[in-house]
């Protein structure tokens, strides 16, 4: 089962996460990180993209178990 944002129906395509990711990297502060987003949490190595973008995110509800 691939990761799915929030509220919806569909995974990050592989694509828009790895385009994303060293764009949530330069963007998402330290200070952000458990106010506007979650704290970081653990991917499993060689995750996809969508997983690490939401992993980097915070979003440990949205990833596969």
């Amino acid at each position: 089962m691939s990761p799915r944002p929030a509220g919806r129906s569909r995974p990050v395509p592989d694509a828009l996460a790895a385009e994303l990711l060293p764009v949530a990297r330069c963007v998402v502060a330290e200070a952000d990180q458990g106010v506007r987003f979650g704290a970081p949490v653990a991917v499993p190595v060689g995750a996809g993209p969508d997983v690490r973008l939401l992993g980097f995110l915070g979003r440990c509800d949205s990833l596969p178990e």
